[in-house]
């Protein structure tokens, strides 16, 4: 029997004319095991909003759409495609330095093949080698706008740092220890970043 995994992934809050709120959620098939999910927009007059799922079990990202976010909150939210042959991703970070783009990215984070991928939302673009068991990713503007990534080897303690623009990483940082979370990084500024240690029980 096949096995399907449904996620609930598209939340809307739709403003009343009595200016009060309601809830409308959508359940959306996606792969198996979904873990990490992030979401971007695109740069289009009217913008559509992307939702990228890591599916760790089906070793896949399903790409959800929802067209023009701006002019229609309630737009249907859509299956655009799923790229396959992403080992296990578990985390998923938004990769546009937080600003919209024409094709917005994305990088998952692969803690069984010690790799992260960085991928669009039509396909799988690179995948670098990182640290033991990577699973939270982050990336950002640094001061001289660069696109930047920052990822948490939580086998080895230790931070990679990618320049995204250049599909490269570009140091590696000893001693912080690592996260397990699909979320543990924040980076605020673009000059600094907050690491969740899961088993240090400490925030670097």
């Amino acid at each position: 029997m096949k096995r399907t995994t449904w996620i609930g992934i598209f939340l809307m809050l739709l403003a009343s004319r009595a200016s009060a709120q309601s809830l409308s959620i959508h359940e959306l098939t996606t792969g198996t095991q979904p873990a990490g999910a992030a979401f971007a927009l695109n740069s289009a007059a009217s913008p559509v909003g992307y939702a990228a799922v890591a599916n760790r079990g089906g070793n896949s990202v399903s790409i959800f759409a929802q067209g023009a976010v701006g002019t229609n909150p309630s737009a249907r939210v859509t299956l655009q495609t799923t790229l396959t042959g992403i080992s296990a991703p578990a985390g998923m970070a938004e990769c546009n330095g937080g600003q919209a783009t024409s094709t917005p990215q994305f990088l998952a984070t692969s803690p069984a093949a010690n790799s992260v991928t960085l991928l669009n939302v039509t396909s799988a673009l690179l995948t670098l080698p990182v640290g033991r068991e990577p699973y939270s990713a982050a990336c950002y503007l640094s001061p001289d706008r660069q696109l930047m990534a920052v990822v948490s080897n939580f086998a080895e303690n230790t931070l990679s740092l990618i320049d995204v623009t250049r599909r490269t990483i570009v140091g590696s940082i000893a001693d912080v220890p690592g996260s397990r979370s699909l979320s543990g990084i924040a980076v605020q500024g673009g000059r600094f970043a907050w690491v969740v240690g899961s088993d240090a029980n400490t925030v670097t």
